[in-house]
């Protein structure tokens, strides 16, 4: 269903298309599909493309009924259009693939954590293989040439990690949680309709971050945590290290392998810029709380056994084709803050009940 009129009442939301690299438009890659479009990295992408490239369609396919917001999109981009739909709906699929002509489709819509995976295994391998199935097929049933597929590094699990010291493409993943193990699972589909006649590329990314994602992941539900008077979770002693991409280095990420990528292979969407958990959280803490004593607004939980080996990607294959690592830590985490202080209320609502804080009890 086709809501671009639905859209005129909503905050509007700016890319700025930060650090986007400029590529000659291609012959037959006009009309662009982005499953999973309405939420926090779709919608950053949708208009880093439409504002970059101005001859291109680029069309946000979304059912918005969790982390895919309305907020995140309007209707100001003249050549940005919004479809509601399901991914795992053909007639929703062929509909939108067919009224606007689709060249390439990438593929973002997924279940994207590990704590609901665990949760909900089931509904983690429905969504992330069954789902990228049935877009995978309607893309062969409509002559897509181009499908770009967001994987993760969570695919690497506890994998021998070479001499280097990092994962690269071509280790066995070796996944430990059922969203890796669905994320690697994805992976053999896609790679099954690359010899099927669609052009297909695969993007294991690290942590991502920045302005407008849902806060259900480290940093943005920190925030929200601290501006709520709630302590950040830390799990176990924060000593876990994780690599972080800012969403605007993301973006330009899907730009250069949708124009300069090569059909058939895996991208690591690896970072320069490495943290433990609560050297983050502690440089989160102080910038909200401005506290001397850090750990007081520390909740120390068990620690979990289901995170592979604290390790960085090897991108030098991203790297070889154009794409270059722009935004530091420290500015981007500086960006964000400042964007959950400003922002975070009126653009996801009943924060207290998305992160399940107890109302407060009045006197």
């Amino acid at each position: 269903m086709l809501i671009d009129d639905q859209l005129t009442k909503v905050p509007v939301p700016t890319s700025g298309a930060k650090g986007m690299t400029v590529f000659e438009a291609q012959d037959g890659l006009c009309n662009i599909l982005i499953t999973g479009g309405g939420g926090f990295i779709g919608s950053q992408l949708a208009y880093d493309l439409a504002e970059t490239y101005p001859d291109y369609r680029v069309v946000v396919f979304d059912l918005f009924n969790y982390k895919g917001s309305l907020n995140n999109l309007n209707s100001h981009v003249h050549n940005l259009s919004i479809f509601k739909g399901d991914i795992f709906n053909d007639e929703d699929l062929s509909t939108a693939l067919m009224a606007y002509s689709i060249d390439a489709v990438i593929h973002l819509s997924a279940q994207t954590s590990v704590d609901a995976s665990l949760a909900t295994p089931y509904e983690s391998a429905r969504a992330n293989v069954v789902g990228t199935n049935v877009v995978l097929e309607n893309c062969l049933k409509h002559g897509v040439k181009k499908f770009v597929h967001m994987s993760s590094a969570e695919v690497y699990g506890k994998a021998d990690v070479g001499e280097e010291g990092v994962f690269r493409e071509d280790v066995s993943p070796r996944p430990v949680n059922p969203y890796g193990a669905s994320k690697a699972a994805s992976e053999m589909i896609v790679h099954g309709y690359q010899n099927r006649g669609i052009d297909t590329f695969i993007v294991r990314a690290s942590n991502v971050y920045g302005p407008k994602q849902f806060p259900d992941k480290l940093i943005p539900r920190s925030v929200t945590l601290l501006q709520h008077g709630e302590k950040v979770t830390i799990h176990g002693t924060g000593e876990d290290v994780k690599h972080w991409l800012y969403i605007s280095d993301v973006s330009n990420a899907f730009n250069v392998i949708l124009h300069r990528g090569v059909p058939g292979e895996v991208y690591n969407l690896g970072s320069h810029y490495a943290s433990t958990n609560y050297n983050l959280c502690s440089s989160i803490i102080k910038a909200i709380t401005g506290a001397p004593d850090i750990e007081q607004w520390m909740n120390k939980v068990p620690g979990r056994a289901v995170v592979g080996k604290p390790v960085g990607l090897g991108f030098s294959k991203l790297e070889g084709i154009g794409w270059t690592q722009k935004v530091a830590l420290e500015e981007g985490v500086e960006e964000t803050v400042k964007w959950y202080r400003d922002n975070a209320e009126k653009w996801w609502g009943n924060l207290p009940g998305i992160l399940g804080i107890p109302p407060r009890k009045s006197c």
